[in-house]
């Protein structure tokens, strides 16, 4: 997964309704350009454990 397309994932994850009532999460936008390449990794490697890959590549 391209970084473009985790970090696409990533904000829908961290937008969607679940993550923001239940963790009282910020939103995207409110997150400073690490957070959001934080969440966007923390996205990658669970996108790439969910289909069997290699967690840190």
């Amino acid at each position: 997964m391209d970084d473009a397309a985790a970090f696409r994932l990533a904000r829908q994850i961290a937008e969607s309704d679940p993550v923001l009532s239940v963790y009282a999460a910020c939103e995207w936008d409110e997150l400073n350009e690490d957070g959001q390449r934080w969440v966007a990794e923390i996205v990658r490697q669970a996108f790439a454990l969910a289909m069997g890959g290699d967690r840190h590549g």
